[in-house]
């Protein structure tokens, strides 16, 4: 066994050198930029966001994801991401998918959140592609991209929107009926041989 010993760089006191007996040296892994934190930090809300779509609330969290990775993805001065982190998207996507498709029962729309589905990795893949490649997409087809995303995060907001309403609804629906068997409690005799 190799025995150990910290030394402090005299150059950045926060670099910590390991020396071993053999006189290797390994030096701390170096903090990660401010752009670097930000971006995992972007990505693992939209991860987030997709993992919660695969259990709950389905249509508002992929909406939030989509609306998200769109702003990320698509902005010219967006940061690069790793594959490791697209990855990580690809998966919590793919974890999210039945719950998605599911979303649509009208067969032609769900055929297309399926197109919109691939185009959302596409958008994944965009993101983690160098300048160079991304300007080297055509146009038209960058813009389907984009358009197809949008269409999918439209639809499921909708959605989104249709089962808040109808919450509202279910719950007016049960106090209405809540106060109206008040009203029949209160008029109701207690004893029923008062008739």
């Amino acid at each position: 066994m190799r025995r150990k010993t910290a030394i402090f760089s005299r150059l950045n006191p926060s670099h910590i050198l390991i020396m071993t007996d053999d006189l290797e040296f390994t030096p701390d892994p170096p903090a990660p930029s401010p752009e670097a934190q930000h971006r995992a930090v972007r990505v693992g809300r939209i991860a987030d966001d997709l993992r919660l779509a695969a259990k709950d609330d389905t249509a508002y969290y992929t909406s939030c994801a989509l609306y998200s990775l769109q702003e990320a993805a698509c902005l010219s001065n967006s940061p690069q991401i790793t594959v490791d982190e697209a990855n990580v998207l690809f998966l919590a996507l793919q974890d999210a998918a039945t719950a998605i498709f599911a979303q649509f029962p009208n067969p032609k729309d769900c055929i297309f959140a399926r197109g919109a589905f691939w185009s959302t990795v596409s958008m994944m893949q965009y993101w983690a592609a160098t300048e160079e490649r991304r300007l080297s997409m055509r146009p038209d087809s960058r813009q389907n991209m984009i358009d197809r995303v949008r269409w999918l995060r439209n639809a499921l907001h909708n959605v989104s929107l249709k089962n808040q309403i109808r919450e509202r609804a279910a719950k007016r629906g049960e106090l209405a009926l809540h106060d109206l068997m008040a009203i029949a409690y209160a008029e109701t005799p207690l004893d029923a041989g008062e008739f």
